[in-house]
């Protein structure tokens, strides 16, 4: 496939930033809503990309399309925060909008002082790239909409905080029958918040928000009646989910672009080891296809993401050198901790795998792997995103 002249990727941004504006994106259907609103999410890692010294391999171009549109939507939220403390500022898809393609245009206009110059890789170095792709985002949308009904311990728990997160940085809600505020790490809510609120519905989402800030206020002073009270606000909760379908379309749109990156992923890597596109596209075929796989990423769930960058962390762990992966495998880690926090236990082992085989004492040896662990970066990335979840 041919290079891409230098001027294509911005004029893409331009045409998806004005295609994502809300009065051109309110014609839209919700198919075509889905694929401008993962574009819309996808901008930032061009510009950085760009901002790179060269070209980057497949899986550190995920690594900052994820990382990208994660500081890109949380920059929003935190500026658009300490903004109303001076002035009230209501948020709505026009003033996100308008927040995002702000970052996106600084982020270009870096590149014109610090970014390379010269012609572009394509994008879809094969057709079977492109193929993959479109299927991929074919089959999980028909899923997402056809197959999967809405998901109360899935697509609700992703819905309740997004309303106090966007809002005011307080993302309350009610799970089980306790409130809480994260029942898992950041990532996930920023992404699936984002389409909620470029879709309008920010203030169908409030309700569920409202519930947990209700709940808090009489946590601390009913003890003996607060369980069943809570317990009642949750099933009032679920009552309003289900009666809100529109809220469930719009939390499974990101999931469908993971999904995407997640086959790329893996016929990418079918290709690193060997296997011939035709075979790559079958195997990856299959592995999307599998009951598991194409349940749950057609709900808003945290399974496709977890998945994408458990195998971007053995993909990075594996198969590059020390010098060049210390601080991907950083990031890597930083991204697992803040996605799905249980998977932090799969460094240790891979840091193990690395080691060679155990001589000496045990306080020597235990020595060795923290080392090995700090010099690879994914003591240090995984130390930040736990206090980042914490936190």
């Amino acid at each position: 496939m041919k290079p891409v002249p230098w001027w294509a990727v911005p004029l893409l941004t331009q045409i998806v930033l004005a295609a994502q504006a809300p009065w051109v994106y309110a014609l839209f259907g919700l198919t075509l809503q889905a694929v401008v609103t993962n574009l819309f999410l996808l901008l930032p890692s061009l510009a950085l990309e760009r901002l790179c010294p060269s070209p980057l391999p497949w899986p550190h171009r995920v690594l900052v399309i994820l990382g990208g549109a994660l500081g890109t939507v949380l920059v929003v939220i935190c500026v658009r925060a300490a903004a109303a403390t001076v002035v009230p500022l209501p948020l709505s898809s026009w003033s996100f909008w308008a927040g995002y393609a702000t970052v996106v245009e600084l982020l270009w206009a870096a590149t014109l002082r610090w970014g390379r110059r010269g012609r572009l890789p394509c994008p879809w170095p094969s057709p079977w790239v492109l193929l993959v792709g479109v299927c991929t985002f074919a089959l999980v949308s028909w899923g997402s909409t056809r197959v999967v009904p809405p998901q109360q311990d899935q697509d609700m728990v992703l819905i309740c905080p997004t309303e106090g997160l966007f809002t005011s940085i307080a993302p309350y809600g009610i799970e089980t029958r306790y409130p809480y505020q994260f029942n898992k790490p950041l990532a996930l809510y920023l992404l699936t918040g984002a389409s909620i609120v470029l879709r309008g519905e920010l203030e169908e989402a409030r309700p569920f928000s409202d519930s947990g800030r209700e709940a808090l206020r009489f946590w601390a002073t009913e003890p003996r009646a607060r369980k069943d009270r809570v317990s009642d606000m949750r099933d009032r909760d679920i009552a309003r989910f289900y009666a809100h379908p529109s809220l469930t379309s719009s939390v499974r749109i990101p999931t469908r672009g993971i999904a995407v990156l997640l086959a790329l992923t893996v016929f990418h890597f079918c290709a690193h080891v060997g296997i011939r596109p035709p075979l790559a596209a079958g195997f990856t075929a299959a592995f999307v296809s599998l009951p598991e796989v194409f349940i749950r990423s057609s709900f808003a769930g945290f399974t496709t993401i977890s998945l994408l960058e458990l195998m971007l962390t053995l993909w990075l762990f594996l198969w590059e050198g020390a010098p060049r992966r210390r601080g991907w495998l950083c990031g890597a880690s930083f991204l697992l901790a803040v996605t799905n926090h249980k998977l932090l236990f799969i460094v240790p082992a891979l840091v193990l795998a690395d080691l060679p085989p155990f001589r000496g004492t045990l306080p020597g040896w235990t020595a060795r792997w923290a080392k090995k662990a700090w010099t690879t970066g994914v003591a240090a990335g995984g130390l930040a995103g736990t206090a980042a979840h914490l936190l």
